[in-house]
């Protein structure tokens, strides 16, 4: 019992969630996902600048464990809340190859129906199949889990009255990591091309987390 609380307080509990996490899929080392469909869709102009992408029909992605994810047509790709560390090189992510695993990214990250480390992992995988080499598709994984924000749900009593536990919103998270330290990362995914396992690790280890005082309620996704 206090062994089990020591890791609690600590961060390495964190750590300890993700390693079980990340190696307890062993089919995820070498992807055999694949898209469903291709993307139609138009472009929207917008007042600041960035165009906007409208998705004409239902797409979607089926990752090596056979899980789906869909983005349903209809849908608007806003290209300004598109993650930062997509912007490689000043590319535009939605006229690149892997523009199709960038909107997967994007869509979960908006509306947050799955868990954010499964997203990412997701979106690693959908680079792979989208035909990226594995070390690109390594850094622009490294760039999302270092800089994008995570949530995780949090349940409750919505009063002091109320007896059902409800959800209540999610808890923000805001990561960041210095340039150095992930600079020294991209140079070790180039050089020494890690497994993704030893990826995560490393980029935990080097970062910092900072949860935001407000909670995302269900009304604003």
């Amino acid at each position: 019992m206090i062994f089990i609380e020591s890791i609690i307080r600590s961060r390495k509990w964190l750590l300890s969630c993700i390693f079980l996490l990340v190696t307890s899929f062993p089919g995820w080392a070498q992807p055999t996902g694949r898209f469903l469909g291709s993307v139609l869709a138009q472009w929207v102009d917008t007042d600041n600048g960035h165009r906007n992408l409208k998705l004409l029909n239902d797409f979607g992605y089926v990752d090596s464990k056979g899980k789906t994810w869909e983005v349903p047509g209809g849908t608007i790709i806003e290209e300004a809340s598109m993650p930062k560390s997509l912007w490689l090189q000043d590319s535009i992510p939605l006229l690149t190859s892997y523009r199709r695993a960038a909107i997967l990214l994007t869509y979960y990250c908006k509306y947050r129906k799955e868990n954010w480390f499964l997203v990412y992992r997701m979106f690693y995988d959908a680079c792979l199949t989208a035909g990226l080499p594995e070390r690109k598709a390594k850094a622009l994984f490294a760039g999302v889990f270092a800089s994008q924000q995570r949530w995780s749900p949090s349940y409750g009593y919505r009063s002091i009255s109320d007896k059902t536990v409800s959800f209540l919103g999610y808890q923000l998270i805001n990561v960041s990591i210095a340039e150095i330290d992930f600079n020294e990362i991209l140079e070790w995914i180039e050089t020494k091309n890690p497994s993704i396992d030893e990826l995560v690790i490393r980029l935990h280890c080097s970062m910092k987390e900072k949860k935001e005082k407000r909670l995302l309620e269900p009304k604003d996704l």
